[in-house]
């Protein structure tokens, strides 16, 4: 990877076999981050491969802060977590990003009873 000196941390944690279920009642923060499209590309990317803020606005072809400010609500929905990080060619620590945990399921149960 261009750019790339050094990695601190070896691949993203291993993802469990069974995906974690998420009932769509309780999922508001999860919606909230994915309601963008970045988000959700972002989110894609990092399946395919752990990246930096920068990497992923260079594939995505946006600013660096529009990625910090979706992986903030990605990492705060418990989507995405740093698993290390790299040095730049100019010497800067940059977190690197990855899925956080199993891949997600969502839930809905047409039987439950809707909020009261």
């Amino acid at each position: 990877m261009p750019g790339i000196d050094r990695v601190t941390s070896d691949a993203p944690p291993e993802v469990a076999a069974d995906p974690r279920v998420l009932d769509l009642d309780a999922g508001a923060e999860v919606f909230g981050a994915l309601t963008s499209g970045t988000a959700r590309d972002l989110l894609a990317n990092l399946y395919d491969s752990p990246a930096p803020p920068s990497e992923l606005a260079s594939a995505l072809g946006t600013s660096v802060q529009n990625v910090g400010y979706h992986l903030d609500r990605l990492e705060s929905a418990g989507l995405v977590e740093a698993v290390g990080s790299r040095y730049s060619e100019k010497g800067a620590e940059m977190d690197v990003y990855a899925p956080a945990g199993a891949p997600l399921v969502i839930r809905v149960d047409p039987g439950a009873e809707g909020p009261t």
